[in-house]
């Protein structure tokens, strides 16, 4: 699980809740902070134990950020989370852990529910070369894809 993050204030901590939360797995958590100034920094430095790897410096961007993070995963799959998304349940890992454990492929797609109560799901015929025909927050990647 890949959290990346700027300033992003009490979001965060209901995003990490959502991963500590998880009952059957605990995943590898990895937070990279882009140097943030609003006392994210101070505040993940307290979570420390909780968090596989914390980097918290400049980077060049949101892309470059996710790639330290990529650098420092160590599991077969990830998940790229948003710093102001949730998971839905506390067996969301669990049960696409039964899913990604039974494919062969590269990318594992769950659904994305928004807070107003739409859903993102895949089509029953994706389309890889429309524009955001996979949900990045509900999508795990063979981290080998990555090279």
């Amino acid at each position: 699980m890949i959290v990346v993050c700027k300033n992003p204030g009490p979001r965060l901590e209901a995003a990490l809740l959502s991963v500590w939360e998880q009952r059957e797995l605990r995943p590898e958590l990895i937070v990279i902070d882009g140097g943030s100034t609003d006392g994210t920094r101070e505040w993940l430095e307290t979570q420390r134990p909780r968090i596989a790897t914390l980097i918290s410096e400049s980077d060049t961007g949101v892309y470059d950020a996710m790639n330290k993070g990529l650098a420092a995963a160590r599991g077969e799959w990830v998940l790229f989370l948003g710093a102001d998304d949730e998971l839905d349940s506390e067996h969301v890992l669990t049960g696409m852990h039964v899913q990604l454990q039974q494919t062969s492929g590269g990318v594992g797609v769950g659904e994305a529910a928004y807070q107003d109560g739409r859903i993102y799901r895949l089509a029953a015929a994706p389309n890889p070369c429309a524009r955001n025909f996979v949900h990045h927050q509900a999508a795990f990647y063979r981290r080998s894809l990555f090279g």
